[in-house]
């Protein structure tokens, strides 16, 4: 029953819509490892401060790739049938409306310009790093241990 109510938090701590990718390119090490990519729905400025903390954000090739690798996944949510959009570059200084860069998962070879002046609603992808097996086994392992060890100290109290 323990173990059940375990498997159950896990699984409703990841979003129920999503794609899970994994990213094995030359780009950015750092990034390597599997990404559950979801959307989020409005305006760059409205979520500028998590957009501009994915994982590709500054980095334009990295970008493309994890559009790439999307693909279709996510369906076709903005406009004109483009897929979600993977933003990498934002330009304060900038006076002319059109100050972030991104791409389309629906064609990642294209990178436009997004104007962040206004209140357009658009449909952005966020990536989540999914933990891997090892480091949920090792987890695991080390809640089972606690058990054990609970377990001997109670036996130890009540003897």
């Amino acid at each position: 029953m323990k173990s059940f109510l375990l498997v159950a938090v896990f699984a409703a701590s990841i979003p129920a819509h999503g794609a899970l990718i994994t990213y094995t390119g030359s780009v950015d090490p750092a990034a390597r490892g599997t990404w559950q990519l979801t959307t989020l729905q409005g305006s760059f400025e409205e979520y500028s401060s998590q957009l501009t903390r994915q994982i590709w954000f500054g980095n334009g090739a990295l970008a493309r790739q994890f559009a790439e690798l999307l693909g279709d996944e996510l369906g076709f949510p903005n406009q004109d049938g483009a897929g979600p959009i993977f933003a990498w570059e934002y330009d304060l200084l900038t006076v002319s409306p059109i100050n972030a860069r991104a791409v389309f998962s629906h064609d990642p070879a294209v990178a436009v310009g997004i104007g962040t002046g206004n209140t357009d609603v658009l449909t952005w992808a966020v990536a989540t790093p999914v933990p891997e097996p090892s480091a949920l086994s090792l987890i695991g392992l080390g809640i089972v241990g606690l058990i054990i060890t609970r377990r001997r100290t109670m036996a130890t109290v009540s003897s």
